[in-house]
Parts: C-alpha cells; sequence; structure tokens
C-alpha cells in the first residue's frame, strides 16, 4: 500500500506477518510488546526509512485484546487503519475468527 504520487520505485515486495497470541498483559505492556516487535524486524532486516518507503519486513500491532491506547505516532491499539484496509480484516479473520470488528474504536463510529 503506497500513498498517492510515491516514487513508482518504492512499489516493492516486502515481508508482512500477522499473527495471534495469548500475551500476559501484566508481563508485557504495550510498549513492551512494540520494543518486541522492532526488534524482530531489525533482526530480520528492516532498516529505518522515510514512513510508506519500501522495507524489508513490515509487522504492524493490529489489536491487544480490548485494549485501546493513543500514544501518538508511536503507537496506536486498535490501529487506526484496521477497518480502512481489508487486507488487515481478512487476515484476522483467518487468524481470529471470532475476533469483533465492532466498533474497535470510538473515533470509528
Amino acid at each position: 500500500m503506497l500513498l498517492p504520487n510515491s516514487p513508482a520505485e518504492w512499489n516493492v515486495e516486502f515481508f508482512n506477518i500477522a499473527f495471534s497470541a495469548n500475551i500476559d498483559s501484566q508481563k508485557f505492556s504495550p510498549e513492551k510488546i512494540l520494543e518486541i516487535v522492532k526488534k524482530i524486524e531489525k533482526n530480520l532486516g528492516r532498516k529505518e526509512r522515510e514512513k510508506w518507503s519500501p522495507r524489508e519486513i513490515d509487522i504492524d500491532i493490529l489489536a491487544i485484546g480490548n485494549l485501546r491506547i493513543n500514544l501518538g505516532k508511536k503507537l496506536t491499539i486498535p490501529h487506526p487503519g484496521m477497518l480502512e484496509r481489508d487486507f488487515f480484516i481478512q487476515t484476522v479473520r483467518e487468524i481470529e475468527p471470532g475476533f469483533s470488528f465492532l466498533n474497535p474504536n470510538p473515533s470509528w463510529d
């Protein structure tokens, strides 16, 4: 997914992953989960670049149970684009069939 008017050379394939896990929220805060995700991306070769530019891997945190958190550009849960991207919805339905998409974020009403 590219922004309109992005350079043509940005349209390259990259590894995108989705998974579901039971995480002990008392042991792992959302910030700690983000730290782990960023470390995985780095270990798989992701370099820091301009937003939306080509990347080697992209791991998004879509939801953590019913948690709602907004740390600005750092982390927002549920993912603010989750209901706007069909591939997110399709993937979540495949890996977490019982997940409710009903009003995951009050601002989406």
